[in-house]
């Protein structure tokens, strides 16, 4: 974990981001390590409800993929 630390998204990172800036880490990371507890309670995290949105359009394209 120290080695990642270094490299850590945090709130304090994200306020220096351009205005509107989103935080939507890849899966999978771990809160406290790739991402801070705070940058993933502040309003920058869309993670959890846009990979929501993405599994609706993947599982799409899986079930064309069998069909055709």
């Amino acid at each position: 974990m120290k080695d990642i630390k270094a490299y850590q998204i945090t709130k304090e990172i994200m306020s220096l981001a351009n205005k509107n800036a989103i935080l939507n880490p890849c899966p999978s990371f771990y809160r406290g390590e790739e991402v801070s507890g705070d940058a993933v309670d502040s309003d920058y995290f869309v993670g959890y409800e846009f990979k929501k949105s993405l599994l609706t359009v993947q599982q799409a394209i899986i079930i064309y993929c069998m069909t055709h």
